[in-house]
């Protein structure tokens, strides 16, 4: 059985669409690197930190619905049979090393197998291993998930909902 650890909740309260932009950045044909839009994506999120916009709870809280319970969960405790290519890890592990901001958990069964958002899943674990310390715990050894409470065995419910993006959020920040 996966064990989670409560953490506290950052939720954006802005615009989604604004959130949804920032979330998919694309060069600007001034820029000097490929990787200053990443650069943009930090400031902006610093800016919405600075604004109000970003709110972080000030207790742990582990949240739940009737399908998923959410926590912080080791990397090293979860699995994954879904191989993915590099190129496709990329765009989120950039994001994440850029904002150390989880903006939607990994999927995963009670047992901490990976069921969905393997790009992200990927992504943590490149992060991690660039950033490994052995014997240091760091909060890039943890990942944000979604454990399903229900087992999959019903034909009609295979409904994979997460809250809506930017309202149960973690930053690695607040590790």
């Amino acid at each position: 059985m996966l064990e989670l650890r409560p953490y506290r909740v950052l939720e954006y309260h802005g615009d989604i669409d604004a959130l949804l932009e920032l979330l998919q950045p694309e060069r600007k044909p001034d820029d000097r690197s490929q990787f200053v839009r990443y650069a943009r994506i930090a400031a902006q999120m610093a800016e919405w930190d600075r604004n109000g916009t970003n709110k972080r709870s000030t207790s742990l809280s582990a949240p739940s619905t009737e399908e998923f319970e959410y926590g912080v969960a080791r990397l090293s405790d979860l699995s994954c049979s879904v191989e993915i290519a590099p190129r496709d890890k990329e765009e989120p592990q950039r994001i994440l090393e850029a904002t150390q901001i989880y903006f939607q958990p990994i999927l995963v069964s009670s047992e901490g197998e990976v069921l969905g958002n393997y790009q992200l899943f990927a992504a943590a674990k490149a992060i991690q291993e660039d950033l490994a310390r052995p014997g240091k715990e760091r909060a890039s050894d943890y990942c944000l998930v979604a454990k399903r409470l229900k087992s999959e065995g019903s034909e009609g419910e295979t409904s994979q909902q997460f809250p809506l993006l930017g309202v149960n959020m973690w930053s690695l920040k607040d590790f």
